[in-house]
């Protein structure tokens, strides 16, 4: 306040200084004619050095003749002068108090919402018939502006932009708007109608917020996420949800990926000649390696998939192969001769999957040979070039063991037996 009046107290007197340069040069002027000023521009421009306080007032003034006499006359052309005022206060009270003001007790600039709004960090679009919900957006709640100023209830400070931008399409009962975090975020949201909703808490306990639009209309909805306390910036995950049982206080984030963390540093096998692995040498000599040809098949032996290196991480170029393989060879063979497909496919008492080197390092894998209808996998081999195939067996869940029979036989009618629930 008092600096204010500081500087209210310096524009007024700049004011005067100028009205008086005015009249003493309004003297000696014709009589016919008296000048009309016009102020244009106000500029106060204040600067603190020590206990002194320097402001600057600089004004613009347009000066315009016009004849005193009723005789017409064409007017002078306007004239344009700047006119600076320096005023300077000294006072070592007033000083101190517009430092602590500026430092501690000076209010935030509250945001407040305009025809045109700042394009979202993030634009969603989704519709009632979307199959991933929750939806989850990474947001970092926080920013300069106090949202107050965004409506009646609104608490906490947000960006200029909202986080994120919703285009809602579809009928649905309710959308739940709710932020997962570790601190205390708020949440405001503009509906395509124009309404502001806003929340800082869910409840007593839990201090993050939710907001749930009964029957959304579609149209766009605007959501700025903010933290209660200036000058914070808290992570965490926005959710959308259309799903009544999918709440702030039940959702857990775990259970949506149920695997167990895995190591980072993987011994994965390497999909290569057998020589090239220790790992597989061994497991070779205890195998051995089956010399196959035409009319000796089928041939089967058992396997126990319980490894965890991850074959969808293996560099394996045009394929992409699921499940956790051991860090061995489960099975090995030479073929020779000519036959039209050669059928390897596992029966096991889980969900499995297969992955098979040819020679020259040609790979084949596949985890269900009928979907749902059958979640035992199987590979075909058409026209099967003569070398040695290496035969990985891998687990879908990573938390349990699957054992079963591997068969290789020459066929294209023969299939595993039906696997259809997990056990």
């Amino acid at each position: 306040m008092k600096r204010a009046i500081l500087v209210y107290a310096a524009a007024m007197l700049a004011v005067l200084v100028t009205m008086r340069v005015f009249a003493e040069e309004g003297l000696g002027q014709p009589q016919e004619t008296q000048p009309q000023s016009i102020i244009t521009t106000t500029q106060a421009i204040t600067a603190t050095t020590g206990t002194t306080t320097t402001s600057a007032i600089t004004q613009t003034v347009i000066t315009e003749t016009v004849p005193a006499t009723a005789e017409p006359a064409v007017p002078e052309p306007a004239t344009t002068e700047t006119v600076t005022t320096t005023v300077i206060v000294t006072t070592i009270t007033a000083v101190t108090q517009v430092q602590v003001i500026s430092e501690t007790e000076q209010p935030a600039i509250q945001l407040v919402i305009t025809e045109t709004i700042v394009p979202a960090r993030v634009t969603v679009t989704l519709d009632a018939d979307y199959t991933l919900d929750p939806f989850l957006v990474s947001v970092q709640a926080g920013g300069p502006f106090s949202a107050i100023g965004l409506g009646s209830g609104c608490s906490g400070y947000v960006g200029s932009a909202p986080a994120v931008s919703l285009n809602w399409s579809g009928t649905v009962d309710s959308i739940e708007f709710f932020l997962l975090s570790d601190d205390d975020p708020t949440l405001a949201i503009q509906t395509p109608t124009g309404q502001i909703v806003c929340n800082d808490d869910a409840n007593d306990v839990l201090l993050d917020p939710v907001i749930r639009v009964d029957a959304p209309p579609p149209g766009t909805y605007h959501i700025w996420v903010g933290s209660y306390a200036r000058h914070q910036r808290i992570p965490g995950l926005l959710a959308i949800s259309r799903d009544p049982a999918q709440t702030i206080g039940t959702l857990r984030l775990e259970t949506l990926i149920r695997r167990e963390p895995i190591p980072e540093q993987v011994v994965e096998p390497a999909l290569v000649r057998a020589t090239s692995l220790p790992t597989a040498t061994t497991r070779l000599a205890e195998i051995g390696v089956a010399t196959l040809q035409p009319g000796v098949t089928p041939v089967s032996a058992p396997v126990v998939a319980a490894g965890i290196a991850p074959a969808f991480d293996l560099p394996i170029r045009g394929a992409v192969c699921p499940g956790y393989l051991n860090n061995a060879i489960d099975y090995s063979f030479t073929w020779s001769g000519e036959t039209p497909n050669l059928r390897i496919f596992f029966e096991g008492d889980g969900d499995a999957s297969l992955l098979v080197v040819g020679p020259g390092n040609t790979v084949y894998c596949n985890d269900d040979v009928a979907g749902k209808e059958n979640l035992n996998p199987m590979v075909n081999i058409v026209n099967p070039p003569t070398g040695t195939y290496l035969v990985y067996v891998g687990r879908i869940n990573p938390e349990q063991p699957v054992s079963g029979l591997l068969t290789v036989v020459e066929s294209t009618e023969q299939l595993p037996a039906v696997l259809t629930a997990v056990h």
